[in-house]
């Protein structure tokens, strides 16, 4: 299990914020359930659900979002950037 996630400061918190929403982003897009992308990362559930949730300060380490980043199929700079849900 990962235990390098940290608590973040004020120089990552834009860093977090749009890391944030773009996980959660590419998760949905994949059709993965939080539970998945936890396992395959290999973290409990709730770790992952505060790292996508941006009112919980909470920073993978570069290593996470890398693999993170090779779970998803997506580039780490596609993690680091900030995307929306199309409206319905």
């Amino acid at each position: 299990m990962y235990t390098n996630v940290y608590k973040i400061n004020v120089y990552n918190l834009s860093k977090y914020l749009k890391m944030a929403n773009s996980i959660k982003f590419w998760r949905k897009r994949r059709n993965m359930t939080q539970q998945k992308l936890a396992d395959l990362i290999g973290i409990h559930r709730p770790i992952l659900s505060n790292i996508e949730n941006p009112n919980i300060p909470i920073d993978p380490d570069e290593k996470m979002e890398i693999k993170i980043s090779k779970i998803l199929k997506v580039l780490v700079t596609d993690i680091l950037r900030e995307y929306e849900e199309p409206e319905k």
